[in-house]
């Protein structure tokens, strides 16, 4: 028979239920899930002349990510044109975010990075959703930084 008290315990049942759900959804959506490398040698999805290799991505709902490598500009440039991005020449100067908001307090290197030549690639929806990707000929350094927010 259901009396009060078992009803309140149903309710109550699928009220700590539902919590658990929000709080489980929440975190896979909202939470810090993070891939990062450092100066790698090599990363599976950039082209073998990289070097050099720092990223971090945010594997939640933005998917943040920011990469930076060395690569000879002709390298570059066949890898730009593999992934459809038209790279433009930097006529004044331009940045990009960086890999460095993963680094601990204390060890963190500037969020963005300001170049003054070289080419650029930058696609981005209302939103703010996009890419942004840089070559800087001076260092030979290219730098993307893409989210989904």
């Amino acid at each position: 028979m259901l009396t009060p008290r078992r009803l309140g315990y149903g309710c109550a049942g699928l009220v700590g239920l539902l919590i658990l759900v929000v709080v489980i959804v929440s975190w896979g959506l909202f939470g810090e899930h993070i891939d990062a490398g450092f100066h790698l040698a090599s990363l599976d999805s950039l082209p073998a002349e990289a070097s050099d290799i720092s990223f971090a991505r945010n594997n939640n709902i933005a998917n943040t990510y920011a990469c930076e490598f060395r690569i000879s500009e002709k390298a570059f440039e066949s890898f730009a044109r593999d992934k459809g991005w038209t790279m433009n020449p930097i006529d004044k100067e331009d940045s990009t975010n960086r890999y460095t908001w993963i680094l601990p307090i204390g060890q963190r290197q500037p969020y963005s990075i300001a170049v003054d030549s070289g080419l650029s690639f930058d696609q981005h929806g209302q939103n703010g959703a996009g890419i942004k990707v840089i070559y800087s000929a001076k260092t030979q350094t290219a730098y993307i930084f893409s989210t989904n927010r």
